[in-house]
């Protein structure tokens, strides 16, 4: 898949040094965590048949994903 160019440049509109892209709280480092946690949420409402996170369910034990 083909990442555009405009994609790139708002990603590093506020890129100052190589910490803003590699760093604990880069933009490398979100991008994994906000991937994963899409790809975890599509596979669990897969699994389940219904979207997992705005069910009643999910709102009364107050689940979230999380990484870091």
């Amino acid at each position: 898949m083909a990442i555009k160019e405009d994609f790139l440049d708002e990603l590093l509109n506020n890129y100052n040094s190589p910490e803003d892209l590699l760093g604990t709280n880069g933009i490398m480092k979100e991008r994994e965590k906000r991937l994963l946690n899409k790809v975890l949420s599509s596979e669990l409402n897969h699994h389940l048949g219904y979207y997992f996170f705005n069910s009643t369910l999910s709102t009364a034990l107050n689940v979230t994903v999380a990484f870091g």
